[in-house]
């Protein structure tokens, strides 16, 4: 089956068929009124890949940098949860894949979310909810 996935549309009609409905359907969705989905899917249509025909191809490279560090090639992986709905190994499967520590992962999730909770305190201090809850 794997041979056959060639875009997008493939990989989400591969989904739904191995997926529960459930599941399908949190991986589908998008937040705020699929906003966030929608705004994606007309961001990512902008792009066109067109490939360069006669070109030598005997010693190729892919690496470019991403905020400033360099990479192999400009493929990454974003620190996404629920990955265990799809699969048993879940997010360590991603980091095996992306051979990274766990730890390195992790604190990429824990960063965010770091983020959020400090911003809930500076808020709950502006308004004068330090400490209690809300």
């Amino acid at each position: 089956m794997f041979s056959r996935l060639v875009c997008i549309d493939d990989y989400e009609q591969h989904a739904k068929s191995v997926l529960q409905k459930s599941i399908y359907d949190y991986y589908r969705s998008g937040a705020n009124d699929q906003e966030t989905l929608a705004d994606n899917i007309t961001a990512f249509s902008r792009w066109k890949l067109y490939p360069r025909m006669l070109q030598n191809v005997a010693e190729i490279d892919l690496s470019t940098s991403v905020l400033g560090q360099r990479v192999s090639m400009p493929i990454c992986a974003g620190a996404t949860a629920m990955q265990r709905m799809a699969h048993v190994d879940g997010e360590l499967a991603t980091v095996r894949v992306i051979n990274c520590s766990l730890d390195d992962f992790l604190r990429r999730i824990q960063h965010k979310l770091d983020l959020k909770e400090g911003r809930k305190k500076e808020n709950d201090k502006e308004n004068g909810n330090e400490g209690n809850e809300v």
